[in-house]
C-alpha cells in the first residue's frame, strides 16, 4: 500500500501535467459521450474511457527523464513498477463501473442486445491486454511499438468480434475474460518492461511531452 501511494505521488511530478489530465478527461468525455449515444453499441466508447486512465502510466514513466531521477535508487521502480502499479487498480475500477452500464444496457434490451453487450466486454479485454503490453515496451522502442499496436488493433478488430460471436460466451464470462485479460496484460507490460530496463528511454515517446514544457 506505501508503494502504490507512493506511486500516486509520483504522479503530481509528470511532465506537462495539466495537459496530459486534460488529455485525459477529453478522452473520458468524448468515451462517456459515444456510449451514451450508442448505448454501449460500439467498442470506441468504452476504449476510450479506459485510455483514459493510460495517462497515468506516461505521467509516471515521464518522471524518469530527469537527470535527478537517473542518480535516484528509485528509478527502476519509477521505469519498471510504478507505472503498472499505479495503472492497473484504475483499469479494474473503471472496467468494473462499465461491466455495471453494460449489464444495464444488456438487461434493458432484447436478447441479441445482451449478446451484442457480452461481445463488447470480449473485445475490449483483448484490447486492453495489447495496449498494456504496448504499454510494456513502447517508451523503449516507440515507433516500433505504435506500428505494431496499430497494425494489430486494425486487423485484429473484425476478427475479435467475430470470434466473440463464434464462442458466444455470456455476459458475466466476458466481464471474467475482460478482468483476467487486464490482469495478464499489466503481469506482461511489468516484464517487458523490467527486461528491456537497460535499453535507453526512447525520446520520440516524450517529444510531445517535451515540447508542452
Amino acid at each position: 500500500m506505501k508503494e502504490l501511494i507512493r506511486a500516486y505521488k509520483i504522479v503530481g511530478y509528470g511532465m506537462s501535467i495539466k495537459k496530459q489530465l486534460a488529455f485525459a478527461v477529453g478522452f473520458a468525455i468524448l468515451g462517456l459521450i459515444f456510449e451514451i449515444i450508442t448505448r454501449g453499441g460500439n467498442i470506441i466508447g468504452a476504449f476510450y474511457i479506459i485510455l483514459s486512465g493510460m495517462f497515468i502510466y506516461q505521467l509516471i514513466i515521464s518522471v524518469d527523464v530527469s537527470t535527478l531521477v537517473q542518480s535516484s535508487p528509485f528509478k527502476k521502480r519509477i521505469q519498471c513498477t510504478y507505472p503498472v502499479l499505479a495503472t492497473t487498480p484504475f483499469i479494474y475500477v473503471t472496467l468494473a463501473v462499465l461491466s455495471v452500464v453494460h449489464w444495464i444496457f444488456a438487461k434493458t434490451g432484447g436478447p441479441e442486445t445482451a449478446a451484442q453487450q457480452g461481445q463488447m466486454m470480449f473485445v475490449l479485454g483483448t484490447l486492453l491486454f495489447i495496449v498494456m503490453v504496448y504499454f510494456g515496451c513502447t517508451y523503449k522502442f516507440f515507433v516500433v511499438s505504435m506500428i505494431l499496436m496499430c497494425v494489430g488493433i486494425s486487423f485484429s478488430m473484425g476478427f475479435l468480434f467475430h470470434l466473440a460471436e463464434i464462442i458466444n460466451m455470456s455476459f458475466g464470462v466476458s466481464v471474467i475474460y475482460a478482468f483476467a485479460m487486464t490482469t495478464l496484460g499489466s503481469l506482461l507490460a511489468y516484464v517487458l518492461s523490467n527486461a528491456l530496463y537497460k535499453y535507453p528511454l526512447d525520446k520520440l515517446a516524450f517529444r510531445g511531452m517535451l515540447k508542452m514544457n
